[in-house]
């Protein structure tokens, strides 16, 4: 009787396995995955996040509704946070937006993937602009685009009097000039600064040696090389490649929550000192760190997908219907023993996509039966519940509630580790909700008790 069901109500798309093992093997369980637009398991969950989703970061970069450029200024600079909860789809969603923007009457898009590149570990703003010009350095070179030979003559003069000279590794001196000697143009820049972001993961006290350098001679660099973007912005619209610069940088919300403030936070006046379009993916806990943020950045938020709005008791259909689509584009419809089983994993998902794959996860490592089962995907629920529950202390409840009850917005500490941890979820118009799995666990019900005797006495 199910599968008439899933007949009925899910038309869209491609099935995953449906095979039990096969299920693990396709990777379809993998939950820090990002996927392209093009990728058979791909859905667009907007429609389910919530009215005009993107508008917000397309209006500021001249993109209309529809997606298309209408108002370019290529003398604006934007230095905009893309944020969410890890695992929301941020990296899947940027995959799709560098191909609205990348575009001739739009923007030259260099994207940049700090996890592929850098040691996420240790990173510093200077890494980041290092990766950002080499990225930068290939693509034009790759196009065949060409500049004023100053402008490289300035950087190389730069890098030899303020940066290598003071390098007291000989060797890794050595090797950057041997590897540099006989380039020119942009393959000169793509190798010196690819030779210092390789040396930057595997070598920590080179990798301080060059920051310190840059750190201490910034206003210079930062000259030298705005003065370089300059003309390659020009260059870029000379040869009707775009109408300006965007750099994009993908996965610095997986780094480290002190390294992310050092970055954003303490450094964020280098970072805007560099004058081109810039959009960084940044944990959602960054934006409730301090009003500070908001001098220097533009921040846009993409939200969780809605499955049931705020105050209604009626079901989002969009954003039902978009988990559930996702989650059969991962899992054929015969390997869940009902629909009731289906409802129960997307509401305990609580529309994050990467809870949903959790929840999947888990289940399968406790089966018994080669199936999604009701019986194993409680079992998975609660495997993550107790996750949960080992990072929670009395005041995390208590604030808890307090959010549940009142429906209080403040960001003050609590609630911004609650954010960062996924203890509570953001949905469009920073609508905010306990997540699910959560509210099931004993502390959690204990702590409702609690406020409620408080509220009476």
């Amino acid at each position: 009787m199910h599968k008439l069901i899933y007949k009925i109500h899910y038309m869209n798309g491609n099935y995953g396995p449906n095979d039990f093992w096969q299920v693990k093997g396709a990777g379809n369980l993998e939950i820090n995955e990002s996927i392209s637009t093009d990728d058979p398991r791909y859905v667009d969950l907007n429609k389910g996040r919530g009215d005009n989703v993107f508008n917000r970061l397309l209006r500021p970069l001249g993109f209309d509704n529809d997606c298309v450029p209408t108002l370019i200024d290529p003398s604006k600079n934007h230095y905009i946070l893309f944020c969410g909860h890890r695992g929301c789809g941020k990296s899947t969603e940027l995959n799709g937006l560098v191909k609205i923007f990348h575009r001739p009457d739009g923007y030259f898009v260099v994207y940049c993937n700090i996890m592929e590149d850098l040691n996420a570990n240790n990173i510093d703003y200077v890494d980041i602009l290092f990766l950002a010009a080499q990225k930068l350095a290939e693509k034009l070179g790759d196009e065949k685009v060409k500049i004023d030979n100053k402008h490289i003559k300035n950087l190389k003069d730069f890098f030899d009097e303020r940066v290598i000279t003071q390098i007291k590794s000989k060797d890794i001196e050595t090797s950057i000039k041997a590897g540099v000697k006989a380039k020119a143009g942009f393959d000169f820049i793509g190798s010196i600064f690819g030779h210092f972001t390789t040396g930057f993961k595997d070598n920590a006290t080179y990798k301080e040696e060059v920051r310190s350098s840059i750190k201490n001679n910034f206003s210079l660099f930062k000259t030298i090389f705005n003065r370089m973007l300059d003309e390659i912005k020009q260059k870029i619209v000379k040869t009707k490649k775009g109408k300006s610069l965007l750099i994009i940088f993908d996965g610095i919300d997986k780094i480290k929550k002190e390294l992310c403030d050092q970055i954003f936070i303490n450094n964020a006046s280098q970072l805007i000192q560099i004058e081109t379009s810039f959009i960084y993916t940044v944990p959602i806990n960054l934006f409730y760190e301090g009003r500070q943020i908001n001098n220097y950045f533009q921040t846009y938020t993409l939200p969780m997908v809605i499955l049931k709005r705020k105050d209604s008791i009626k079901p989002n259909k969009d954003g039902l219907e978009a988990m559930k689509d996702m989650l059969f584009r991962r899992v054929h419809p015969d390997l869940f023993d009902s629909g009731k089983t289906v409802n129960r994993i997307i509401k305990m998902s609580g529309g994050h996509p990467r809870e949903l794959l959790h929840i999947l996860q888990e289940t399968f490592n406790v089966s018994d039966t080669k199936m999604f089962d009701a019986d194993s995907v409680e079992k998975g629920i609660d495997i993550l519940k107790a996750g949960y529950v080992r990072i929670l202390g009395e005041k995390d409840y208590e604030r808890l509630v307090r959010l549940a009850k009142t429906g209080d917005k403040e960001s003050d500490d609590i609630m911004t580790n609650l954010l960062y941890n996924s203890v509570v979820l953001e949905y469009n118009d920073y609508w905010r909700e306990v997540n699910p799995i959560v509210s099931e666990s004993e502390d959690y019900k204990k702590a409702l008790k609690k406020y409620g005797r408080k509220r009476k006495s």
